[in-house]
């Protein structure tokens, strides 16, 4: 059951919702609202960001600090979908995917700018997904793509396009979720 639990964020000053198929929220204008619809809108999204970033990993060849850079990459997201955080105080916005699978955003004291918090299940299936996707690269440098008959690169899309689908299952499978979202 995945659920989401947002603190001092806008109108919103403290509500936690369980996420099933269908949600419906009513209440008056400004209560909060399109907040919490955005908010979860945010985090059903990282799931295809995560595709997104393990696939132009691999294909930039680019695994430097993979969960700090996803971390930033959630930072990004979150100041493009909001704007600036300097204006707010206490926010602490948490999403359970599942059972010990959560990523919490909240905001940084000192700094005044928000921080990705990954549950340490969370961080596990991001290892391995990552450590999956090192060994296809592998596997894919040692090939020397410059003698490659048309039948061998038809192979060898073949087997990316399975790899695709394989890091697509995992990343369903870590975010509790195969559906595709509509914005």
């Amino acid at each position: 059951m995945q659920k989401i639990e947002i603190k001092n964020f806008g109108p919103v000053k403290d509500v936690n919702i369980e996420i099933k198929d269908y949600n419906v929220l009513i209440g008056p204008q400004a209560s909060g609202k399109s907040t919490i619809s955005k908010t979860i809108y945010f985090f059903k999204s990282l799931r295809d960001d995560l595709v997104k970033y393990v696939y132009e990993s691999i294909e930039n060849d680019n695994f430097y600090k993979p969960l700090g850079s996803y971390a930033k990459f959630i930072r990004k997201k979150f100041l493009d979908f909001w704007g600036p955080t300097f204006h707010l105080t206490n926010l602490d916005i948490c999403y359970y995917y599942k059972k010990n699978v959560s990523i919490k955003i909240y905001l940084e004291r000192s700094a005044k700018y928000i921080t990705p918090d990954f549950s340490q299940d969370f961080k596990n299936a991001f290892t391995e997904i990552i450590d999956a996707s090192k060994i296809f690269l592998a596997i894919r440098k040692k090939v020397n793509k410059t003698f490659l008959s048309s039948n061998d690169i038809i192979q060898y899309d073949a087997e990316k396009r399975s790899f695709l689908a394989k890091l697509q299952k995992l990343a369903n499978d870590l975010f509790s979720d195969d559906k595709d979202l509509i914005a």
